[in-house]
């Protein structure tokens, strides 16, 4: 179907959720509670990571909608339509959050001098004119960026290895486990239980059945990912990791070699606009799917612009400075999202658990 993601897509798409802001908020997160061992941290996220699988199977097993209807058509409008808003409201505050961080990356490495309202408003028109496109243009986009960025990805990890002191990782376990443990909260719930923004996009998919393996294969790639990057950043940086906001960064600006190569930051600040762009574009027409459904829009084209205009407040007024959106990722979206995004699919996959099963009992009997 030429409208529809490819398993490709899909598990493109669902590993720039996670790594389109994890690449910078994830090293901070677990720099804020552990340094030397923060490689091990990454290593936890395939413990809620299976949960997030098992609902997802179970949802797409007895559920051929997304989400947000399937709400109402297993609660009915009154109850089904009361967690549809909470899980819209909730898409909401996922993309007025990853609109903010998108705005302070820019705002730290490209325009440190222009107020972040105006700096915010610049981004209106790509992210609604690609979510206008509709999700295959998105995909698409994951799709020509993914070689691109696993060239570029070789390329920095190659010339890295010359700065890079391996006895910055050692001794092992020096602190015990309990921060290793708390540096796993925020990559091994908030940012593994995202890919579940898939489940609005249901129809959109060309395979349902394949999804569980596809977020499976999306996971042992994050976590892959995230255990070299940690590696480097503490190899390289050692014990600062947890002073510095974007720690990756500081590790691509001392890249140097001889007078031929250096300055590589452009490359990475450009490559890491383009991921947080795909997260953003999804996460904002999963917003605008489930105003199509809530409101019973037309399409949820009509939808795009106001909620574009909407997330750009919200990124503003919800936030007032970085350290807001830190603390926010930190202490809050844990909790909220496993109440949220893991929780709330499991709501009409019950329904309809139990509506089948007298059938089958009858048919058998």
């Amino acid at each position: 179907m030429p409208n529809k993601l490819t398993r490709i897509e899909t598990l493109l798409l669902t590993f720039w959720t996670i790594m389109g802001t994890g690449i910078l908020a994830i090293p901070f997160a677990i720099g804020h509670f552990t340094t030397r061992d923060g490689w091990l941290s990454p290593l936890f996220l395939p413990l809620p990571g299976l949960a997030m699988v098992v609902v997802a199977v179970i949802y797409t097993r007895f559920n051929q909608d997304n989400l947000v209807r399937s709400l109402h058509q297993s609660l009915g409008r009154f109850i089904g339509g009361a967690i549809g808003l909470w899980y819209t409201l909730c898409l909401f505050l996922i993309t007025a959050t990853v609109w903010r961080e998108l705005v302070e990356f820019m705002g730290t490495t490209v325009y440190p001098d222009t107020p972040i309202p105006i700096l915010s408003s610049v981004l209106i028109f790509p992210i609604s004119y690609g979510v206008f496109k509709g999700i295959k243009s998105i995909g698409s986009f994951s799709a020509f960026l993914a070689p691109l960025a696993l060239l570029v990805t070789t390329a920095v990890v190659l010339f890295s290895t010359t700065n890079l002191h391996i006895n910055s990782l050692f001794p092992t376990l020096a602190d015990g486990w309990k921060p290793v443990l708390r540096g796993s909260i925020v990559p091994s719930i908030t940012y593994a239980l995202e890919p579940l923004v898939v489940l609005q996009l249901v129809q959109d998919l060309n395979s349902r059945k394949t999804l569980g393996r596809d977020l499976v294969l999306a996971l042992l790639f994050v976590v892959t990912a995230l255990v070299l990057i940690e590696v480097i950043v503490i190899g390289i940086l050692g014990s600062s990791v947890g002073e510095l906001t974007y720690p990756i960064l500081e590790v691509i600006r001392a890249i140097s070699v001889g007078d031929f190569i250096e300055r590589l930051d452009t490359f990475y600040v450009m490559g890491v606009l383009s991921t947080i762009y795909i997260k953003l574009a999804v996460f904002h027409y999963a917003f605008c799917k489930a105003l199509e459904e809530l409101f019973r829009l037309s399409s949820y084209r009509v939808a795009v612009w106001s909620g574009a205009l909407a997330a750009w407040a919200g990124s503003i007024f919800l936030f007032s400075d970085a350290n807001s959106v830190a603390e926010f990722i930190t202490f809050a979206t844990p909790a909220y999202f496993i109440l949220t995004l893991l929780c709330t699919p499991l709501l009409p996959s019950m329904r309809q658990m139990f509506r089948k099963k007298p059938r089958s009992e009858a048919s058998s009997g």
